[in-house]
């Protein structure tokens, strides 16, 4: 059996959909797991934790707030005193067991990436998975990319994070691997017909979801189609910004601000809702677009990350920030009730194609075969 220790989140109450990669692997019979995860998630856990081959430790979060808003030098000055004080936070806990003997040492945020020198040290496998918006985060980071260097292989969640990564790392240590769907959960009860007339949106509520232009592109459509609603689910630090646009709008009664639901909750949202939309600015692969896919609702994304690969022919695709090109993909939908129904089933057979089993299997496959390397 393969002995890791990890380091990632998993999903809390407060975000339910985070760190389920993490979780996924840490759990799996196959691998006997040390796995390092916020105080928060230890202590706010939505899901089971007692599993033979699973230890929990905790340590701190290391936050990053409002970075969006700060000039390139600030960014890179601010990453490092993050560093600084998180290795320092938690140096006696993560020095002691990383200089216990594990196969693998695997983070999924590059900010804990100080540890590869450490486990470096003592022989182990150094793998890092990068979710999403971490690819510019490291591009951007010259700090981050010094202590990389040491990773043995690196996990990519979309097509274009491959791409962006071989340009810093050599190519034999990037692997695609993408999200995965809980078919048991996410499936296709409900005809699209007899689906609520709901657009829904899922993720946290923060500048790089950009529902600012998710809201200003319903009421375009609100002056047009009165009975339609706008489901967001979500928290974050956009919360109030998002609010005073609703009321400005007067949507008050056509824009439903859900908060955090459980993931129980957001699969029965699915299977409610006809349309699914995202806007992001940046992404990797996001799971909540493959679970829409799988709830069988007609898809809209922008053009980030995997999405595009995802989607092909049963979505749409669109450019971010762009109000007019939103609130048309939109109509178009709304108006055309056979091409939604098409990228609807569409959408199912493509999401078949992504399962947690494949995403676990890829990375174990490359653990082995480092560790044979070894011998």
């Amino acid at each position: 059996m393969i002995r890791v220790l990890r380091v990632g989140e998993m999903p809390s109450k407060k975000f339910p959909g985070r760190g389920l990669a993490c979780y996924v692997l840490s759990k799996n019979k196959k691998l006997k797991t040390t796995l390092f995860t916020p105080y928060q998630c230890f202590n706010d856990s939505l899901i089971p934790l007692k599993f033979k081959n699973l230890t929990l430790r905790k340590y701190l979060l290391l936050k990053n707030r409002n970075a969006q808003k700060l000039s390139n030098s600030a960014k890179k000055i601010k990453t490092f005193l993050n560093l600084f004080v998180y290795f320092f936070a938690n140096i006696q806990i993560l020095i002691r067991e990383v200089f216990n003997t594990y196969d693998v040492v695997h983070i999924h945020n590059p900010a804990y990436s100080p540890l590869f020198i450490f486990a470096k040290f003592r022989g182990s496998i150094c793998s890092y998975t990068s979710h999403g918006y971490d690819s510019f985060t490291v591009s951007n980071s010259f700090l981050l990319r010094i202590f990389l260097q040491k990773v043995d292989i690196i996990f990519c969640m979309a097509e274009s994070q491959v791409n962006q990564f071989k340009k810093i790392f050599p190519k034999k240590k990037i692997i695609f691997a993408s999200n995965g769907v809980d078919f048991e959960l996410f499936n296709n009860e409900k005809k699209y017909q007899e689906r609520k007339k709901n657009i829904i949106c899922i993720g946290s509520l923060t500048w790089k979801k950009d529902y600012a232009t998710i809201i200003k592109s319903f009421f375009e459509i609100s002056k047009k189609i009165k009975n339609w609603k706008l489901i967001i689910i979500g928290i974050g630090p956009e919360l109030r910004n998002l609010k005073n646009l609703i009321t400005l709008y007067n949507l008050e009664s056509k824009v439903i601000l859900r908060g955090n639901l459980s993931r129980k909750d957001v699969a029965t949202e699915l299977r409610e809702s006809r349309i699914y939309l995202i806007n992001s600015i940046t992404e990797g692969l996001p799971k909540s677009l493959i679970e829409a896919m799988a709830s069988g609702c007609a898809c809209i994304s922008s053009d980030v990350g995997e999405c595009k690969n995802v989607l092909k022919k049963c979505g749409i695709i669109i450019q971010h920030k762009n109000v007019m090109e939103t609130t048309n993909a939109l109509l178009k939908l709304i108006n055309d009730d056979k091409i939604s129904e098409i990228y609807s089933e569409k959408s199912k057979k493509i999401a078949k194609n992504y399962s947690w089993e494949n995403y676990s299997n890829i990375q174990i496959n490359a653990y082995k075969e480092l560790l044979n390397l070894k011998k």
